[in-house]
């Protein structure tokens, strides 16, 4: 099946992504069908992610660690979220 061009080509300006980390989330408008997340679900989900690798949290400049790790946040601490994609292929 052949995507759409605009599911190809989708990307944020500088400006968008400024306008959306005064918000605090940087990223694209996603539609679940007018469903709220099912707060269980969604933290489930999201610790389970986070075991299986999918993402990665930095407070500062160090990876959070292990979900058992405590974590020190200070007023002026950053917090990075990076979402990892799962690359496949092969070697020649």
């Amino acid at each position: 099946e052949r995507l759409q061009q605009s599911e190809v080509l989708k990307y944020l300006t500088q400006e968008e992504v400024e306008n959306k980390a005064t918000s605090g989330k940087v990223g694209f408008a996603v539609n679940y069908n007018g469903k709220p997340a099912v707060e269980v679900e969604a933290i489930t989900n999201a610790l389970q992610s986070y075991e299986d690798g999918i993402f990665r949290i930095f407070i500062d400049d160090a990876e959070a660690g292990d979900l058992s790790s405590p974590i020190l946040l200070e007023e002026d601490s950053t917090l990075t979220f990076i979402r990892l994609a799962m690359l496949s292929g092969r070697l020649w």
